[in-house]
This record gives C-alpha cells, sequence and structure tokens, in this order.
C-alpha cells in the first residue's frame, strides 16, 4: 500500500466533493495557515530573512492544518483507485493521473528548493518536533483545495520563520481556474485537478528560490 511518506499525516484533499456536515467539518479550510502550530493569538511580525544565518541553520518543512488535511484525503483516494472503487481515477491511466497531484510532490520540492540556502534540512510533524530535533528556522507549508460549479479555487505557498518566530519570507497562491470542460467526465476532472495542482505549486516553488536568492550575499 502506498503512504504519503514526508509528513507524519498522509494523503491530498478534495475538499468540496465531501456531501455530510461531519465530512465539511473534517475538511473545511483554515484560513490561518499557523492554526494548531502556534498560540491562537499569535501572529508572526514580519522581519528581514537573515542569509548567513540561513545557511548555518537546521530548518524544519512542516505542514499546514490544510495540506495535511488535503494530504490525508489524497491518500483516501488513491487507496480506492489501487483497489479499483473510484470512478473517477480507474486504471492505470487514472492512477498515473492522480499520482501527478501527490501532495509529497509539493513538499519534496520545497525540500529540494531549500536544500542550497541552508545548513540542514529535514521534514517533521509540528513546532514541537522541529524544535526537539534541533531546528532554528520553520518552512510551514500550505496547500488546499476548493472548488465550485464553474471555477476551482485552490489556495497554498510557504511561510518561513526564524527561531523568534518572526515571519521572513511569506508566499501565498490562491489563483481561480476553470474546469476542464471537454472530453469524458473522469478525463476532464482528471485534467482538471492536475491544472489547479500546478497553478499553486508552480508559483510558490519560483518565488520561494527568488526570495532565497534576493537574500543571499555573495
Amino acid at each position: 500500500m502506498k503512504k504519503f511518506g514526508t509528513f507524519a499525516l498522509c494523503g491530498l484533499a478534495l475538499c468540496f466533493i465531501s456531501a455530510s456536515p461531519a465530512d465539511a467539518q473534517r475538511h473545511r479550510y483554515v484560513e490561518n495557515v499557523y492554526e494548531g502550530l502556534l498560540p491562537a493569538d499569535m501572529q508572526p511580525a514580519p522581519a528581514p530573512l537573515d542569509a548567513a544565518e540561513l545557511a548555518e541553520s537546521r530548518v524544519a518543512v512542516i505542514p499546514s492544518v490544510n495540506f495535511e488535511t488535503h494530504a490525508r484525503v489524497w491518500q483516501e483516494q488513491y487507496e480506492q483507485a489501487v483497489a479499483g472503487q473510484s470512478s473517477t481515477w480507474r486504471g492505470e491511466a487514472g492512477l498515473a493521473s492522480l499520482e501527478s497531484n501527490n501532495p509529497q510532490h509539493f513538499s519534496d520540492q520545497v525540500l529540494t528548493t531549500l536544500q542550497p540556502y541552508v545548513g540542514e534540512v529535514f521534514a517533521t510533524g509540528d513546532l514541537v518536533q522541529a524544535r526537539a530535533n534541533g531546528a532554528t528556522y520553520y518552512v510551514i507549508i500550505d496547500y488546499f483545495m476548493r472548488g465550485g460549479a464553474l471555477n476551482l479555487r485552490p489556495v497554498g505557498g510557504v511561510r518561513v520563520l526564524n527561531a523568534s518566530l518572526e515571519e521572513v519570507i511569506a508566499i501565498s497562491h490562491a489563483p481561480t481556474v476553470q474546469w476542464v470542460r471537454s472530453g469524458p467526465a473522469h478525463e476532464a476532472y482528471q485534467q482538471s485537478m492536475a491544472r489547479v495542482f500546478q497553478a499553486v505549486v508552480e508559483p510558490t516553488l519560483s518565488d520561494l528560490r527568488a526570495a532565497l536568492a534576493a537574500s543571499t550575499v555573495y
């Protein structure tokens, strides 16, 4: 059985397909990226990034509540597809399409992007674990899918905190992406999911690279 391995909680959430009130609560979107990671009344103050300090630091990549929710449901969908129980992600082509939207690809690319600029980088579940493992910088990765009849509205990005829990990088993207409406319904759905995932991931990674490079003194 495939497991989403970067963080402790596995799986991608297509929250808008949930029908019951219980599912809606379980897959709800959280406005505050830091919910569950920082005290509810704490909002990190902005601060400049110290590139020299970052280059010597142990850095933890941590999922937001939104990312964990999205990942959990991706895992559920993957397991249904492997078991032949999904009408949307059916057959080898469906599995390949679903795998292309694996949220681990996002987290892995964040880790790869950070590596040239930090002393060491690793993934963990929360700030407590990060500090216990010696991290002094914290990268919060955020992703969530919202949708409606006409458009998909994903939201995601990364936030970087220093040891004082000041926000030294804040990147957020919330594009509006139209549903693909041509071809068989399940193929149009798969194409829509791939399009909306990349609409957040690609600009986020580009902005992260730019922010890290801009702060580096050669």
